[in-house]
């Protein structure tokens, strides 16, 4: 069956003059994207979203602000952290081949978040990305005088690898970052306790990792650089799928091994973590399956075998 999606795309730039920015709305929550003066939709400016599919084209809307000067459109501002980067940092990597600094980096305004959680959440996150340029988030239809349209450099399902010149950018913004901390890092996910965010039987697997050395690291209570300065000193890292793994592959040094394994019932996760490990680090991760029983439903919390957790750990040098 032919791929409706494709590779990630090849890099391209395109600028568009008196640009309309149209947000998604309550009643489409994800439609979003770039008009040209013209009134014709530019399929450039889609999200690749995690359910696959390429985000749909909004309706047409009148512009109710206008913005002079240059911009650089960025897309949906997601504030949940695997989905920024997977989806809000996608562009950014023009800001490397571009000339002109734009005023601002444009994105659109995801209906169920809002412009209050995505800078307490992703500012930091994104200030290290794009240094003094800012983020602005459109609530309304908005014309833009000159926008830089970028394509997607990185994303979910088979954009995960990236582009070249999305990873030497995301790469090249935590260089001035040292390494800091254990050797030996294991990635919990103790904080969260919604059903599908946990991992099962997690106190007895950090019990495990500790025993063999582990330092038991937290992200989520971190800022953007001290979780840099983690990943980047450890040389070994586990941790069952999720956000965690999408970014310190960013970060990751040279010859640092990861081990990640099935928390839920998503096993095409795990397959793409391990792509994107792979791409951005030029190092094959340990993936590791250890469903005790039968699979349920997509995306359920995963009962675990920890005696198969720890033998393929331990054949794998990570114990």
């Amino acid at each position: 069956m032919r791929d409706p999606i494709g590779p990630v795309p090849t890099p391209r730039i395109r600028i568009v003059r008196k640009a309309l920015v149209v947000p998604a709305t309550d009643a489409a929550p994800t439609a979003h994207g770039v008009f040209d003066r013209r009134g014709t939709y530019l399929p450039i400016s889609r999200v690749f979203q995690s359910n696959r599919q390429l985000s749909p084209e909004p309706q047409h809307a009148p512009a109710q602000d206008t913005l002079a000067g240059t911009y650089l459109y960025g897309g949906l501002a997601r504030d949940h952290f695997g989905h920024f980067i997977v989806e809000s940092t996608t562009r950014l990597w023009a800001l490397d081949q571009i000339e002109e600094t734009p005023k601002a980096i444009v994105y659109t305004r995801l209906p169920a978040s809002g412009k209050p959680q995505f800078n307490r959440r992703m500012g930091a996150f994104h200030k290290k990305l794009c240094g003094a340029v800012p983020a602005l988030i459109l609530d309304s239809p908005t014309e833009v005088e000159r926008l830089i349209l970028p394509s997607q450099g990185f994303g979910h399902g088979r954009w995960i690898n990236g582009t070249p010149e999305y990873r030497t950018f995301v790469k090249s913004r935590f260089e001035d970052i040292p390494p800091q901390g254990a050797e030996k890092l294991y990635i919990s996910r103790a904080k969260y306790t919604e059903a599908g965010r946990t991992v099962d039987q997690e106190a007895a697997i950090e019990t495990m990792m500790e025993d063999a050395g582990y330092h038991v690291f937290q992200p989520e209570k971190f800022g953007i650089d001290a979780q840099t300065s983690a990943f980047k000193a450890a040389k070994l890292i586990v941790g069952g799928d999720g956000s965690a793994f999408h970014f310190a592959p960013f970060v990751m040094q040279q010859g640092a091994k990861a081990a990640v394994f099935l928390r839920r019932h998503r096993p095409d996760v795990l397959r793409l973590l391990g792509k994107q490990i792979l791409a951005f680090t030029g190092t094959e991760p340990t993936l590791i399956d250890p469903r005790a029983g039968t699979a349920v439903e997509p995306g359920a919390h995963v009962t675990l075998d920890i005696d198969i957790l720890r033998t393929e750990l331990t054949q794998a040098s990570f114990l």
